[in-house]
């Protein structure tokens, strides 16, 4: 891994460490003195934060006193002609920084040391150039930074009319972006805490691929808005995962025999940061009109939408999930009437709670180096009543109809578990219509008779109450573990479904 792209690991973990950076005593004019002070500062930090293996340029920042500011400079090579990233920054009252007129270098051209695409025999990946080519149309940034973080820190950026070109030996690559904004704050939350606050979004975004193996990959999205917040974050942890993180980096590089070996201490030390590191994450993520197209095969949908939140309450872990799309369209492929199946909307909400982070932290310190954990360690992982998983919700429209409902499972060791679901269809004739009209969906239809013969009927929907205990599946009060094969004489034994009452059964429908 490159100095370079480690300085631009630690640059982007720098609200999450507040460094020893003091405003000098404010005076008419920024002096040579000053300047060379805020550098030295500057970099003995970042030495700090990387850790001794990493080594950095001379003067990683370059700061130079014009009038009332100071003129910031972040080079991307020691070359003097290299790119640069520029700003002017004015010391503030409380010892807050204003840092203004942030603008990436437009027209630029670089040149960065890559992994590329493993070839096709599936060898390791190599390490070779990637130049690049950026313009940029306009563009703004304004930080107001707090070192103590005793006041919030923000930030402000927008870009417009980004284009980025990438080439290599196996690759070409261009990307263009309309405009994207970014606002950031870091606010305090406690002694050594802050919580991250973000919220980032793009319009007219499409990018192009062309590799050695002739196949073409373009992606195009028309809008796309991230939201996220990381609540309770532990400034020492993130130092601590960092600097893990740039040793365990180091050493995975198999493509540099002078890289450092792995550090068992450094891979502890990222497992018992990492769970203490923040009390809580959630993001959100949606894309309008994404539109996919590789090696002439390509498929659009309406809209895209991934979220994630996880917290920690009395050292128990709980996340979700939420995956959602819609319109989805394939017209390239060769579906036939089997087009009409394609799921129009899908929204899924996989969930898992009641697992101590002290557990895992000892888990995976027992798998260390080969190791195996006890069976008291496994155990452990249970006895906080249960590990639950499951979906808080699910619901897929297709054809017509909708299938919904909810289910989870409750694990109280690894072979104990038991579960349970409800799930409703609607409209669910109208599917099995569509389905018997297509002779190379003709075999599923034996699928939707077992299904409404064992279902409840309530009004224009077909309702499974499922659960599992004990080795027996119920549905509907029905014991279904003969007919899965869970005793003797599943054929003779297998009950007879329920008789559904004929004033609840659904009607056929072909709207």
């Amino acid at each position: 891994m490159s100095a370079k792209r480690l300085l631009a690991l630690a640059v982007a973990a720098l609200p999450f460490a507040a460094p020893a950076l003091v405003a000098p005593a404010l005076a008419a004019d920024a002096t040579p003195e000053q300047a060379q002070v805020l550098e030295r500062q500057i970099r003995d930090w970042v030495t700090g934060l990387l850790g001794p293996t990493v080594k950095i340029a001379n003067r990683p920042v370059v700061i130079t006193p014009e009038g009332d500011h100071y003129a910031v400079a972040v080079p991307f090579g020691e070359a003097a002609d290299s790119p640069q990233i520029t700003a002017t920054a004015r010391a503030g009252d409380g010892g807050r920084w204003n840092i203004d007129n942030i603008r990436f270098p437009s027209p630029a051209e670089f040149r960065l040391t890559l992994p590329q695409p493993a070839d096709k025999d599936g060898k390791t990946a190599a390490v070779g150039p990637v130049n690049y080519k950026v313009t940029i149309g306009q563009q703004s940034g304004q930080i107001i930074y707090d070192p103590s973080f005793a006041t919030a820190s923000t930030l402000n950026s927008t870009l417009q009319n980004l284009d980025v070109n990438a080439s290599s030996d196996s690759m070409q690559q261009s990307s263009h972006l309309d405009r994207t904004a970014t606002t950031s704050i870091l606010r305090p939350a406690g002694a050594g805490h802050v919580d991250l606050l973000t919220d980032s979004s793009l319009e007219g975004y499409r990018i192009a691929t062309k590799t050695t193996d002739g196949q073409d990959l373009t992606v195009e999205m028309g809008r796309a808005r991230l939201t996220g917040q990381i609540s309770g974050v532990s400034s020492e942890r993130a130092v601590q995962i960092l600097q893990a993180l740039m040793q365990v980096g180091a050493a995975m590089k198999t493509a540099d025999a002078s890289a450092p070996k792995m550090d068992e201490k450094s891979v502890q030390t990222l497992l018992e940061a990492v769970g203490d590191f923040a009390s809580g994450v959630s993001f959100d993520e949606s894309v309008d009109r994404l539109a996919v197209n590789y090696g002439g095969m390509g498929g659009t949908l309406n809209g895209l939408r991934v979220g994630l939140a996880t917290k920690s309450e009395a050292g128990l872990l709980q996340a979700r999930m939420d995956l959602g799309a819609d319109g989805l369209a394939l017209p390239d492929l060769p579906l036939g009437n089997l087009a009409q199946l394609i799921p129009t909307k899908v929204a899924l909400r996989p969930a898992v709670s009641g697992v101590a982070s002290g557990d895992l932290m000892r888990l995976a310190k027992a798998s260390e180096n080969g190791g195996t954990p006890s069976p008291n360690d496994i155990q452990a992982l249970f006895s906080h009543g249960g590990i639950t998983a499951g979906l808080e919700s699910f619901s897929v429209e297709m054809g017509g109809a909708t299938i919904a409902g909810m289910g989870k499972l409750v694990f109280t060791s690894p072979e104990a578990f038991s579960g349970t679901a409800q799930i409703t269809a609607t409209n669910l004739d109208l599917l099995q219509q569509r389905v018997a009209s297509m002779p190379e969906a003709a075999q599923a239809i034996p699928v939707f008779i077992l299904a409404k013969g064992i279902g409840r009927a309530v009004n224009n929907q077909i309702v499974w109450d499922v659960s599992y205990r004990d080795g027996k599946v119920l549905v509907n009060n029905q014991d279904l573990s003969a007919m899965m094969g869970g005793g003797s004489g599943a054929a003779q034994d297998a009950p007879k479904p329920p008789a559904r009452p004929q004033q609840g059964r659904p009607q056929n429908r072909t709207r």
